[in-house]
């Protein structure tokens, strides 16, 4: 039901967002001087305007994405695009966000999820991964979704995605889709 925390969602009496005469942080400034990071929405390819439908149900419907949250999204150079789409609609919403390119850690396949990851996702109480999964890295995403499973973070696991997903399957009414399962 619109409004209504969904079981096994989120915490909703937590608010690590920002409040009254609490300014957004500069982007990347947790991250550490000189190695991987945070990147800032100016850093991001402009998306294509067909994204955006999917992008709002992505962040509105789906993760009901509210202005004092804190969101972790992770994506790779190949899912950029969709990436852009999704940090305008969070940044629309007034949430502060992380987002981080896979490939700027580490070559791909991903033997772990590195650890600048985990801990901004610890700080999250929304994440995305919106990434193209590789042979052999199933130990990193486990990595991944232990800190998203004992923190109780809202998550959307768009691993795979395209431009066609976006699209197409991402404007459905997923009220309706909820409703009839």
């Amino acid at each position: 039901r619109p409004g209504e925390p969904r079981p096994g969602f989120g915490h909703p009496h937590r608010r690590t967002g920002r409040g009254p005469g609490r300014p957004a942080p500069a982007p990347g400034s947790r991250d550490r001087p000189g190695g991987p990071r945070a990147i800032g929405a100016r850093s991001l390819p402009e998306p294509g305007s067909e994204l955006a439908p999917g992008a709002y149900n992505a962040i509105h419907t789906c993760l009901r994405l509210k202005p004092e949250e804190r969101v972790t999204l992770i994506t790779d150079r190949e899912t950029l695009e969709i990436a852009a789409a999704l940090v305008r609609e969070i940044e629309s919403t007034g949430a502060r966000q992380h987002t981080f390119v896979l490939e700027d850690f580490a070559p791909r396949p991903l033997a772990y999820m590195p650890k600048e990851v985990l801990d901004d996702l610890e700080l999250s109480q929304v994440s995305i991964f919106a990434a193209q999964a590789h042979q052999g890295e199933l130990p990193s995403r486990i990595a991944m979704t232990s800190v998203i499973n004992r923190k109780r973070i809202r998550h959307a696991h768009m691993v795979n995605i395209d431009r066609q997903c976006m699209v197409e399957g991402m404007r459905a009414d997923f009220l309706e889709v909820d409703a009839l399962s």
